[in-house]
C-alpha cells in the first residue's frame, strides 16, 4: 500500500511541477512513464550492491583457500592445522 501511495505522490508532484513551470498540460501517461525512471536507478543500485557484496566474499574465500579444489590446510586464521604425527624412534 505504501508503494502505491508513493507512486501516486510522485506522479502528482511531477504534474504540479510541470504545470507550475509552463502552465501547459502534459499527458498523464507521459508523467507516469517519467516517474518510472526512479525504479531504474533503484534496480541498478541494488544490483551493484549485490555484485559488490558477492565479490567481497569471493575474494575473502580465495584468500583463505576455501572452496572446491582447495588443498591448503591450516593456512588461514580460522582453519585447523593438520594433525601432527608422533615420530617413533627405534632403539637398538
Amino acid at each position: 500500500m505504501k508503494g502505491i501511495v508513493g507512486c501516486f505522490l510522485q506522479v502528482s508532484l511531477l504534474k504540479m511541477s510541470l504545470f507550475s513551470l509552463d502552465g501547459a498540460e502534459a499527458p498523464l501517461l507521459d508523467i507516469v512513464a517519467y516517474a518510472g525512471y526512479a525504479f531504474t536507478g533503484l534496480c541498478l543500485a541494488v544490483l551493484g550492491r549485490i555484485i559488490v557484496s558477492y565479490s567481497y566474499y569471493l575474494l575473502k574465500a580465495t584468500r583463505y583457500g576455501v572452496g572446491p579444489g582447495s588443498s591448503r590446510v591450516g593456512d588461514g586464521p580460522n582453519t585447523v592445522p593438520p594433525p601432527s604425527v608422533p615420530v617413533l624412534s627405534v632403539r637398538n
